[in-house]
């Protein structure tokens, strides 16, 4: 057995620029979009990974060409339309085996898809059928809807240019569908029935479609739970494409500079972009962190495993000893959305800092409260409400001091809690025991 992976340690906070690998979904559509453009094309900052070296070998199988110049460089050449059949292997991409089928289907020449044997358990059914019922021919080598299969066309537009694909199970069937429809002839009506999971990923591959130059426009029917595009014919337009950073990826980097009261900053985020990972900023703004956004990039000022301003500044506000649960719900009753385990994270962080005193409750539990004092104290606590004094005990730090010299300890550190009943739940438990035993 492997020795257990020893987690870095930050011992003082982070400052560094992190330029971000592109996303691989833009990658892909950014290659699928200039293999078919009507003019030679550019990619810079391409994701070089397998899915990627996958999706550019498959379309040069179809006709295209595309030469990998390094540091993220891809310059294609586009097919000829419609493309040539073969061959394609797509490993375990699934932008491979699921966006590439509907290009295939435009020839009349068969195209053999196989991949991994882990990729045979992927479904790809519903987006096959939709492409049989626009006219293409698949035929199975092993489970029906699933790889390897071959495909022939050519797909035409149905009766009144309609298609729709259940994309029920993954978004790329629809995006496949998008991609493909402005070069079946006529404009097409693209349709998913149904709750589309994964929905900033179709937005993606409408604004790639869009800023390659292709016509569109949102159908609204009127149909509940029916999503409906108008694609019209064209061919891409080639040129320089720009991958975005793959925002998701940065999350590491960004929460080492929020545990560690740190500084981040990610080139190349974009102002505004369909991927999903652009939620960070709003997410983790709402944490504490200070964030800018500018031509350069990203830049995020983290607040420190300890210092979130909602929980301090909530603290200081109640002033009184509080459970993490209860802290907790206060919180959320005040639109602060922190999760109850980074509560329990943060108070313990504060009071380990001094910056609250803990003590246990009736029950066991810890009860945080905001450090009303600079020196070291200690608590006369109510068993019965809770109801906590501070006391200053400076015999019990003279005999502390004492004991770790003498014993030859260090990083000393103590509590002292003396519970019992404070005045009033005195006065009130007399009342009931003078009740239960009759006496006045």
């Amino acid at each position: 057995m492997s020795a257990p992976w020893p987690a870095p340690l930050a011992t003082s906070p982070v400052d560094a620029t992190v330029e971000v690998p592109g996303s691989k979904s833009i990658t892909a559509r950014a290659l699928y979009l200039a293999a078919v453009a009507d003019s030679p094309s550019v990619i810079r900052g391409a994701l070089d990974a397998r899915d990627t070296r996958l999706f550019a070998a498959a379309l040069e199988v179809m006709g295209a060409r595309v030469e990998d110049e390094g540091a993220g460089i891809l310059r294609v050449t586009p097919m000829e339309l419609p493309p040539r059949g073969g061959r394609i292997e797509c490993g375990l991409a699934g932008t491979v085996m699921r966006f590439l089928p509907p290009l295939a289907a435009l020839s009349p020449e068969e195209t053999l898809f196989d991949g991994d044997e882990q990729a045979y358990a992927r479904p790809l059914g519903q987006l096959l059928d939709a492409l049989v019922r626009m006219g293409a021919t698949v035929t199975y080598h092993g489970e029906r809807g699933h790889l390897p299969f071959t495909i022939q066309g050519p797909i035409h537009t149905p009766l009144g240019a309609q298609a729709w694909v259940d994309s029920s199970s993954s978004s790329q069937f629809l995006s496949a569908l998008l991609l493909v429809s402005p070069l079946v002839g006529d404009p097409l009506f693209v349709s998913a029935p149904g709750i589309v999971p994964s929905m900033p990923h179709v937005e993606m591959t409408l604004a790639s479609l869009a800023g390659a130059g292709i016509d569109l426009e949102v159908v609204d029917e009127g149909r509940a739970n029916l999503s409906t595009w108008h694609i019209f014919p064209s061919r891409p337009r080639g040129g320089d494409i720009t991958v975005e950073p793959d925002l998701s990826n940065a999350g590491p980097f960004l929460a080492a500079a929020m545990v560690t009261g740190g500084r981040v900053r990610i080139p190349a985020w974009p102002g505004a972009t369909t991927q999903a990972g652009d939620a960070w900023r709003a997410l983790l703004g709402h944490m504490g962190a200070t964030i800018t956004l500018d031509e350069e990039g990203l830049t995020l000022s983290g607040p420190g495993a300890g210092n979130y301003p909602g929980i301090k500044a909530t603290m200081a506000e109640l002033g009184d000893f509080i459970s993490a649960q209860d802290l907790h719900l206060t919180l959320a009753n005040r639109k602060e959305q922190v999760s109850l385990a980074t509560t329990y994270r943060v108070l313990q962080s504060l009071a380990n800092s001094g910056e609250l005193d803990v003590v246990k409750g009736v029950e066991g539990e810890s009860l945080y409260r905001h450090c009303q004092g600079d020196t070291h104290h200690h608590h006369l606590l109510c068993r019965r409400c809770g109801k906590a004094v501070e006391l200053e005990a400076p015999a019990i730090e003279d005999w502390a001091l004492d004991m770790g010299k003498k014993y030859g300890f260090s990083e000393l550190e103590h509590v002292v809690e003396v519970t019992g009943y404070c005045p009033e739940c005195t006065l009130e438990l007399r009342d009931e025991e003078n009740r239960l035993t009759g006496r006045q």
